[in-house]
């Protein structure tokens, strides 16, 4: 019968040794996840291998996901800092690195405002 559930593990620094990968899937992991937006490309690459090395190796069909961070978001210089947002409140995002009166926040992603 074929599975309709995968079960995901993300790999990092406790869990991308070759044991540790081929514990997991011995444990029914079949698809790992990597989280790009920690570590680097090499250390991706050479995850990517052990994870093929060891599906290999015990003859199992193993996915990876690469989760790619999107972009950042930040919030621009406030008008007025702090703030307190009352349940209700309207504010606007704008675009823009600086507010120039109360209830505009400034985002640094333009297609967001």
């Amino acid at each position: 019968m074929l599975a309709k559930t995968k079960i995901v593990a993300t790999l990092g620094p406790a869990s991308d040794s070759e044991a540790k990968i081929k514990e997991l899937v011995k444990a029914g992991v079949n698809v790992f996840r990597l989280n790009f937006s920690h570590g680097s490309h090499q250390e991706h690459l050479e995850n990517v291998y052990k994870i093929r090395k060891v599906a290999k190796g015990l003859n199992k069909n193993v996915a990876i996901i690469q989760d790619l961070s999107g972009p950042k978001i930040r919030l621009g210089e406030l008008y007025q800092s702090p703030i307190a947002l009352k349940t209700g409140e309207v504010v606007r995002l704008i675009s823009g690195r600086k507010s120039e009166q109360a209830g505009l926040l400034p985002v640094s992603y333009p297609k967001l405002a």
